[in-house]
């Protein structure tokens, strides 16, 4: 019997891997596509969502033109954390997502800060404000972009984004919702404290 293989993507800021391994641990074949990143503003960084689907898309295709796709026994997704996506209801994206290390958030945490204090932001999420995840993005969307923010079915990480792509399901994990900044860490559950105040709810969420 053909041993079964089980493939790791790794969607990163630059570039895409998916490698197949065996029960072994031995990495039998890899894949790589690179990702563009914009960067129209100073401090501001952005990708096209599609191109997260691509890529992956496309290393699974190189992995899968080297090894028969029925040895595929299951599938694993690491990916750049914080960076996030609003999507519409049929799950195509509104804008260019909002990479991790954006600083156009900087007003916005100090905002959120004065809202519910440092503190409470900390004990919530485990977090130190600061403008990396996507609370603060979505809080600037919510300035800046109103309409966007009023049109979004969901906010979703690049994880949420290829499972869904994927499987068709919405759905993540709570280590993946985590990074956001919008997950209460105690609770397990999405932080309404921190959403409501943008006009936002769990339901806006993948679960």
């Amino acid at each position: 019997m053909t041993e079964p293989l089980v493939i790791g993507i790794d969607s990163s800021t630059t570039a895409t891997k998916a490698i197949a391994w065996d029960r072994s641990g031995r990495a039998v074949v890899e894949g790589r596509a690179r990702l563009a990143m914009a960067n129209p503003r100073p401090g501001w960084f952005e990708q096209d969502p599609e191109d997260w689907w691509k890529a992956a898309a496309e290393t699974i295709r190189q992995v899968t033109a080297s090894v028969a796709p029925e040895r595929i026994e299951a599938l694993a997704i690491a990916n750049q954390r914080e960076t996030f996506a609003v999507l519409d209801r049929h799950g195509q994206a509104l804008r260019p997502g909002i990479l991790w290390l954006d600083e156009r958030s900087g007003d916005d945490v100090r905002l959120l800060v004065e809202r519910h204090g440092v503190e409470r932001i900390r004990q919530i999420t485990g977090k130190t404000p600061d403008p990396t995840p996507a609370l603060y993005g979505l809080s600037w969307l919510g300035r800046n972009e109103p309409e966007t923010l009023a049109a979004t079915a969901h906010a979703v990480d690049v994880h949420g984004f290829l499972v869904h792509r994927l499987t068709g399901e919405r759905a993540t994990s709570w280590a993946c919702a985590d990074p956001l900044g919008v997950w209460n860490m105690a609770e397990r559950r999405y932080a309404e404290e921190l959403l409501a105040p943008l006009g936002l709810g769990p339901d806006r969420f993948f679960a």
